[in-house]
């Protein structure tokens, strides 16, 4: 048959290609918790803080 690959590579090749991958079922909530969580850019960040200083003004 074809030769499909190791676990081993496979988990390497998602590594490399950036996908996290869990080394035990119990980092599985806290990899989904980081994947899931919304990211705030710096320059987001910075945007933010700018219109609540302009809003504050009165």
């Amino acid at each position: 048959g074809a030769d499909l690959g190791t676990a081993e590579s496979k988990v390497a090749a998602l590594k490399q290609a950036g996908v996290p991958v869990a080394d035990r079922p119990s980092q599985i909530p806290d990899l989904l918790r980081r994947v899931l969580q919304p990211k705030r850019s710096r320059s987001t960040t910075q945007r933010a803080k700018t219109l609540r200083s302009e809003l504050s003004v009165s």
